[in-house]
């Protein structure tokens, strides 16, 4: 099925939602079952991982099309598209951020989650600032530049 769009807008298509929907229930299940004890369900529940690579797969898709679609709308087709990522995913990423760094002084000790995979590093300002900008994954920023599998793909996320 798929919705009525106006001109300039790509067509939609409700069963990519819902395979990105239930990619993301998949995921949700997977990390459950590492937390919780599933029983003998454990193995089956488990295969949601692949709910990840759906999630990738399908959101890079979509994407694809609706930038092909506006290719011949728009003068700076790309410009515009990464304008358009920058803005949806930046500002709630952003706040997301400084909730995460700011949670010691709204939790008390003995409210903060339990970190099941604690980082191996100390926490350092350039972490931050290198995380912020979307270039997580340089080991210097002083040193020639080495692409992040997430900087790489930030522009990607659905």
């Amino acid at each position: 099925m798929t919705l009525p769009v106006r001109a300039s807008e790509p067509q939609h298509f409700a069963f990519l939602d819902a395979l990105r929907g239930l990619a993301a229930l998949a995921v949700v299940v997977v990390h459950t079952v590492q937390n919780f004890n599933a029983g003998s369900l454990t193995p089956l529940l488990g295969l949601g991982a692949a709910g990840v690579q759906l999630f990738y797969i399908v959101s890079a898709y979509s994407l694809c099309l609706s930038f092909n679609q506006r290719r011949s709308s728009e003068p700076h087709a790309m410009r515009s598209y990464l304008v358009r990522r920058l803005f949806r995913i930046a500002p709630l990423f952003w706040v997301a951020m400084a909730l995460y760094l700011l949670r010691p002084l709204y939790l008390a000790d003995s409210a903060t989650p339990v970190d099941v995979h604690p980082p191996t590093w100390d926490l350092m300002p350039w972490h931050v600032l290198s995380t912020l900008l979307f270039v997580n994954g340089c080991y210097c920023l002083f040193c020639w530049p080495m692409p992040s599998r997430h900087a790489a793909r930030w522009c990607w996320w659905g």
